[in-house]
């Protein structure tokens, strides 16, 4: 597990909590001008991971699974992106397929229930559009769930078949009858790290002496590891048949 942890030392006031400055932390996807103190993932690189693996094991016609893809969801588009940009530098850029939900939907506060519909049904249409597909990527843990029971109810084989990769390592991955090739991008630990910048910044403030304790912003940024297990193997070489 790799973990970048960077500080920029500067004078900073926060907002204030009667005579105390109240030092806030957020965690967040990584955006290039966040001057604020920050737990952050660099979406387009779980993406590539994604890419990178399927290539690897000889998959040419992918497709990738997602909640909608409008304006204000940049961080699922750099996600997409990062996917995309892999099999384009490989040179099979034409064989991936991005298919999204409806953008009405993303106007409705998203649910574990409702990704997984988003995942089932997608796939669905997918498999009745397209026979050249030996691989669909979901946009995190819960779509791919829908992808999988999709597979399987079309009478479809994983990893035979298609392969299934999601992203986020959620603890249901490893528990499903086949269990679920992922990203982990170490999501407790972003927590524990967001309430430890937090504590010390508390502590740096009880020592100073004049209120102008100079203040650092620190970025903690963890490397996306690529999760192996049974849901992702070596490409077939045969187009499907109607089951």
């Amino acid at each position: 597990m790799q973990k970048y942890y960077t500080a920029v030392g500067r004078f900073e006031r926060k907002g204030r909590m009667g005579d105390m400055t109240c030092p806030m932390v957020i965690i967040n996807n990584r955006e290039e001008l966040l001057e604020i103190d920050a737990v952050e993932l660099n979406n387009a690189k779980p993406g590539r991971l994604m890419a990178r693996h399927l290539l690897e094991l000889g998959h040419r016609h992918v497709a990738f699974v997602s909640p909608p893809l409008t304006s204000k969801q940049g961080q699922r588009l750099k996600r997409v992106e990062g996917f995309v940009r892999e099999f384009e530098e490989a040179g099979y850029g034409d064989g991936v397929i991005v298919k999204s939900a409806d953008e009405d939907l993303d106007e409705v506060i998203p649910s574990m229930d409702s990704e997984y519909k988003m995942g089932y049904y997608l796939t669905k249409e997918l498999l009745r559009e397209d026979k050249n597909l030996t691989a669909i990527v979901g946009m995190n843990d819960m779509i791919a769930f829908g992808i999988m029971d999709a597979v399987l109810e079309s009478k479809l084989r994983i990893p035979a078949d298609i392969s299934v990769v999601g992203c986020d390592n959620t603890v249901y991955s490893s528990f499903r009858s086949i269990s679920l090739t992922t990203i982990d991008h170490y999501v407790p630990l972003k927590g524990r790290d967001a309430c430890d910048i937090i504590l010390r910044k508390i502590q740096s403030l009880r020592e100073s002496q004049d209120g102008n304790e100079p203040l650092s912003t620190y970025h903690v940024e963890y490397e996306p590891k690529l999760i192996v297990r049974r849901s992702t193997s070596y490409a077939r070489t045969e187009k499907l048949k109607n089951k």
